[in-house]
C-alpha cells in the first residue's frame, strides 16, 4: 500500500471482491480515466491478485485464486486501508488535499 496508487489498487481490490467488474466501470467507480484503471489492472493482475475473464471488449476482473485462499490476511489489510479511503480527500500519494 506503500506505492504510488496503491490506495486506489485496494480500492479496486475491495470492489472486486464483491463482484466482478470490467475497466470502464472500474475506471468510474474509482475516479480515474480508463488508461489509469488499465495500468492499475495490469499490476493486480501480474501480482497474481486478481484474473480476468478472456481478453476481449467488456473483459471482466475478479480475484485471483490466490487472494481467495488469503482472504483473513485481505481483512486485516482492508481494515487499515479503509480507514484511510474514509479520510478526507487524499492526493494519488495518499496525502490530505485541501
Amino acid at each position: 500500500m506503500g506505492t504510488r496508487g496503491g490506495l486506489k489498487r485496494a480500492e479496486i481490490i475491495e470492489r472486486v471482491r464483491r463482484r466482478p467488474y470490467n475497466a470502464n466501470e472500474i475506471a468510474r467507480l474509482i475516479g480515474v480515466d480508463y488508461k489509469t484503471a488499465r495500468h492499475h489492472l495490469k499490476v493486480l493482475i501480474d501480482n497474481k491478485i486478481l484474473d480476468k475473464s478472456v481478453e476481449r471488449y467488456g473483459t471482466l476482473y475478479f480475484w485471483s485464486a490466490t487472494m481467495q485462499a488469503n482472504t483473513a490476511a485481505w481483512d486485516e489489510i482492508w481494515g487499515d486501508v479503509g480507514e484511510k479511503l474514509e479520510s478526507p480527500r487524499r492526493n494519488s500519494d495518499g496525502e490530505p488535499t485541501g
